[in-house]
Formats: C-alpha cells, structure tokens, sequence
C-alpha cells in the first residue's frame, strides 16, 4: 500500500521544481523508510511520465540526522519521566 503522503510530498516537491531524485533523497534522509519513499515515488512517477523508466538514486542515508531524531525523542521521554516522577512526589507528600 503506497503512502498517501508521501505521494503528496512527491508531488509538491515536482511543483516546487525539484527532480524526483532530489524529493526521494530528502524524504528518506527525513527519516521516512526507503522503501515506502520509492514505492510512493514510482507512483508518482508514473502518474507524471508513464513512459519513461525511473531511474532512482543510490540514496546516501544521513545518520547525523537520524542521530539527532533519536536524541530528540529519548530527551523528550526522559523530560516526561522526571516531570512524571516529580508530579507523583508532590501529590504523595501534600496530599497524603
């Protein structure tokens, strides 16, 4: 089953005047799975040039950026634990 919104984001990246090449590269390092964003482009692609073969690249995954992803989320889940943590102390001792 093709991504509808990667699709979409395909799409708008044609109108916006970049290659199909350009769009896949960007959604993946993104963090989308590689193979949901070729699926999506060469559907795209065959909306656009039904006649034309899609050539896609070799996608070079951007690790920092998935790196930087990853800290994000595990920053955020250790900030709710310890507000968490803070929030069960303060009903224990004021409210008990």
């Amino acid at each position: 089953m093709v991504n509808n919104d990667l699709v979409i984001a395909i799409k708008n990246a044609l109108e916006r005047g970049q290659h199909i090449e350009q769009a896949v590269i960007s959604l993946v390092n993104a963090g989308y799975p590689r193979e949901e964003v070729e699926e999506a482009s060469r559907q795209v692609h065959m909306l656009v040039q039904p006649n034309r073969q899609l050539q896609l690249p070799s996608i070079p995954i951007n690790q920092q950026a998935m790196d930087k992803s990853t800290k994000k989320i595990i920053t955020r889940i250790i900030i709710l634990g310890v507000i968490a943590a803070a929030l069960i102390t303060f009903l224990v001792v004021y409210l008990v």
